[in-house]
Formats: structure tokens, C-alpha cells, sequence
């Protein structure tokens, strides 16, 4: 046996194994500079996690959109940037305690019961849920349907359950003309009917649940400031 070109196998192993850790810390920095002016940026689907101080003091991005197979947030990932809203992917492992430290966080959209969406919970990012008092509901064959949400919050997490029931319909303009900015749906949801948000002029996200089978017509008519219904996974 040639030991010599097993050793030149092992090396050419990790220079290619280099290589592409390479390759993704450079679109990592890429990305970060093509939207270096811009609101949103949307991180490169190949990437598997965030590295230490990533986009630390990035500014001028209001939103990151962290692609579906991203495993990790590192330490300072975001520390002092002006990023206020961020979008997880359930295949979020880890999240460093200061990934955020000193930004604008104020919300994360998350798949609910992600340990992404966990972590956001526990630290504030993601509203607590809403109680039973905050909405018009009926019960019917066992199920929840919400009426009409008639809180004050602007940021909405609905529960899964009301009364013990779970909600699976959000019924007739259910959420319209309500001042919701951010809007989490529970995997519970399987319809959404016509005009259930129309005219929410301060709409600006929806996380849908992955289980949706049937969305009405004009359900988000004239949320004029709308930029993203994401869908959990």
C-alpha cells in the first residue's frame, strides 16, 4: 500500500473541507455587503450557521431572513446592528445568549415550538400569547374557531388551544382592521377565511402554520405594508 498517496488523499480531504468553510464565511460577508443599504437581507441557502460577530454593527438592515438548514447563531452573530426583525427556520439548534446583545431585536418569527421560537419566548422576542379574553370565539365539533380578535396587542402569538380546544379556523375578517403588526399562527390552524385580515394597515408579517389546507379569498386585502407570510415548517 502506498502510504504516500493515502497521505496526499487525506490532504487534498481537508483542503477541500477548507475550502468550503471558506466558500460560506465568504458568502456570509457577501451578503452582507450587497444589502449593506438595503431593509431586508436574505442569507445564502447554503449556509449552516452564523459565525461569532457575523454581522456585528451591520446597519441599515431592518429584517434577516436565515434560510431553512441554518443549525447555529454564534456569540454577537448580531451584537449592535440595527436588525429589528429576524426570521428562524425550525432547523435552529443553537442560539448564543448574546447573539443580539445591544441591537434593535424586538421580534422573532419563528415555526412555533422550534427551539428557535422557544428561545425567542424566553427572551422576550415573541409575545407570551395571547389569553382567552383577547378573543370572540366559537366552539364547535370539538374545534376552535376565532371570531374576531379584540386585543390590543400589536405583535400576536394565537394559542393553540382556547378552552381547551384547539383553534383551526380563523373565521370571516376575524383579524381585520386591527392594528397587528406581527401575527404567529399555531400548527392548530388549518383555515383562514376570506378577509380574516383585511385592511390591517400596519400588517406587516404572518407566520402561517404548515398544516394550512384551505386560505379564502382577499385574505390579506388591503394590508397595504405587508411584506411576508411565511410558512413553519
Amino acid at each position: 500500500m502506498d502510504t504516500n498517496n493515502l497521505k496526499g488523499d487525506k490532504i487534498l480531504m481537508c483542503l477541500k473541507k477548507l475550502l468550503t468553510m471558506l466558500c460560506l464565511v465568504f458568502l456570509v460577508m457577501l451578503a452582507a455587503v450587497i444589502t449593506a443599504n438595503a431593509e431586508v437581507m436574505r442569507l445564502p441557502s447554503e449556509l449552516k450557521r452564523i459565525d461569532t460577530e457575523a454581522f456585528a454593527g451591520t446597519k441599515s438592515v431592518d429584517k434577516v431572513i436565515v434560510p431553512d438548514g441554518v443549525l447555529e447563531i454564534r456569540a454577537g452573530a448580531f451584537a449592535e446592528s440595527s436588525v429589528n426583525e429576524i426570521v428562524l427556520p425550525g432547523s435552529i439548534e443553537f442560539i448564543a445568549e448574546d447573539a443580539f446583545k445591544g441591537s434593535s431585536l424586538t421580534f422573532i418569527n419563528a415555526p412555533c415550538g422550534s427551539y428557535a421560537y422557544l428561545w425567542a419566548s424566553e427572551h422576550g422576542y415573541i409575545p407570551s400569547g395571547s389569553s382567552d379574553k383577547d378573543f370572540s370565539y366559537t366552539i364547535s365539533d370539538n374545534c376552535c374557531t376565532i371570531i374576531k380578535y379584540v386585543g390590543t396587542a400589536t405583535n400576536v402569538t394565537v394559542p393553540r388551544t382556547l378552552q381547551g380546544y384547539p383553534v383551526t379556523k380563523l373565521g370571516w375578517e376575524s383579524f381585520a382592521d386591527t392594528p397587528v403588526v406581527h401575527v404567529v399562527l399555531p400548527d392548530t390552524v388549518q383555515t383562514i377565511d376570506t378577509f380574516a385580515f383585511a385592511r390591517c394597515k400596519s400588517l406587516i408579517s404572518v407566520s402561517l402554520p404548515h398544516e394550512l389546507t384551505i386560505l379564502g379569498e382577499w385574505v390579506f386585502s388591503g394590508c397595504d405594508i405587508l411584506t411576508y407570510a411565511t410558512v413553519s415548517v
